[in-house]
């Protein structure tokens, strides 16, 4: 074979080993751009994924940011229609205060008004009253006082003429005479016996005289049988005795018999019977004690209570008694006269009222007397002529 025959089956042989090369390079080339795109591709959806995620976390923080701003406004207006509400109250609140506290004051003010009123009435009164006493006494010649001020006391209020005003008048017409008929006709033995008889008769015991409420209170004189003596009467209700703290004289000369009841008023005593003196207004459980002075009025200084602790002999020296029906509590006392056991040297009548009398404790009766009978009578003379 010859040399040109071999040649050329070589040349064709690494012909087709270049072409393979070349198509091998040709071939190789678009894969790896394929491999390179698919990377890119993934890597895209995962950008594009994370951003979608990104999104829907951003959209999700949105809606809670709004929704907490809408809950946050909701709250906001719910709580400013709140304080609005709050501050319609107060303000009507505020109102009411300013209008109650006006009402008070013009109340405080009619009570103010009201009570000016009082006063000038009562100052009116207290002046006609002064009048009119004035004008009796100018016409009696003499006035119903003493100047007497044993152990240097107050009068409590100046002495009254009898029936100088409308309730005197009734206890003028209606009681007194009853009372002087009885001490006229009874001062005697028989009067035992009448108060033996008599009915509806309380004895008092003239140491609890204690109120069972507030009250105003009128003293009337009635008698004084003592042979020797001007006797003073006064009252406490911080104790039974002319040294207590707020005692007062009710009646500085009280030595008018009632024999001479339509008697001119002399010089010696010029009380008759049916002057009154006005003791005043006192508290319910307010304790009245009355006090005799023996011959207070010509600067005598033994004295007799109705609290039996406050005299020096331990005796009681007072009888106090009521009858059923009448609103007057009648009081006498024995002045301390050796061998006197009466107690009808100082007698007067407290216009009390019958419901206060029913709060007074009762006490068992004393050891009878003259005067005792005596004043049992008056009483019943005076229901007698009240059921008439």
């Amino acid at each position: 074979m010859s040399p040109k025959c071999i040649t050329t089956p070589i040349v064709w042989i690494g012909l087709s080993i270049s072409a393979l090369v070349v198509s091998q390079n040709s071939y190789s080339a678009p894969l790896s751009q394929t491999a390179l795109s698919e990377s890119e591709k993934a890597a895209a959806e995962k950008a594009a994924e994370a951003a979608k995620d990104a999104a829907e976390t951003q959209k999700t923080a949105d809606s809670k940011a709004a929704e907490v701003a809408k809950a946050s406004a909701e709250k906001a207006a719910e709580a400013a229609k709140v304080a609005a509400e709050a501050k319609k109250v107060a303000d009507a609140k505020a109102a009411e205060m300013a209008k109650a506290a006006e009402d008070e004051k013009v109340a405080a003010q009619a009570k103010e008004v009201a009570k000016a009123a009082a006063e000038k009435g009562a100052e009116q009164k207290a002046e006609a009253e002064k009048a009119e006493s004035a004008e009796k006494e100018k016409k009696d010649g003499s006035k119903p006082e003493s100047a007497a001020r044993p152990y240097d006391l107050d009068i409590v209020s100046p002495v009254q003429l009898a029936g100088s005003d409308e309730a005197s008048k009734v206890f003028q017409k209606e009681v007194l005479p009853g009372i002087l008929k009885s001490f006229s006709s009874n001062d005697d033995e028989s009067s035992k016996e009448n108060e033996a008889k008599d009915r509806g008769t309380t004895y008092l015991d003239p140491s609890e005289l204690i109120l069972g409420s507030d009250r105003e209170i009128r003293a009337y004189f009635v008698s004084s049988k003592s042979s020797k003596f001007s006797n003073a009467l006064g009252f406490s209700t911080t104790g039974g005795s002319p040294l207590s703290e707020d005692a007062a004289l009710i009646f500085p000369d009280a030595s008018r018999s009632n024999s001479d009841e339509r008697s001119e008023r002399d010089d010696k005593s010029s009380l008759r019977p049916g002057d009154f003196v006005n003791l005043g207004k006192f508290a319910d459980l307010t304790k009245l004690d009355f006090f005799l002075i023996a011959n207070g009025a010509e600067e005598g200084e033994d004295f007799y209570s109705t609290e039996k602790g406050s005299n020096y002999d331990g005796i009681m020296h007072a009888m106090v008694k009521s009858v059923d029906g009448s609103p007057y509590l009648l009081i006498g006392f024995s002045d301390g006269e050796k061998g006197n056991k009466r107690y009808n040297q100082l007698i007067f009548a407290l216009d009390i009222g019958m419901d206060q009398l029913k709060t007074f404790k009762g006490l068992g009766a004393p050891e009878p007397s003259l005067a005792t009978g005596s004043i049992i009578a008056a009483i019943a003379l005076i229901n007698r002529r009240r059921r008439r």
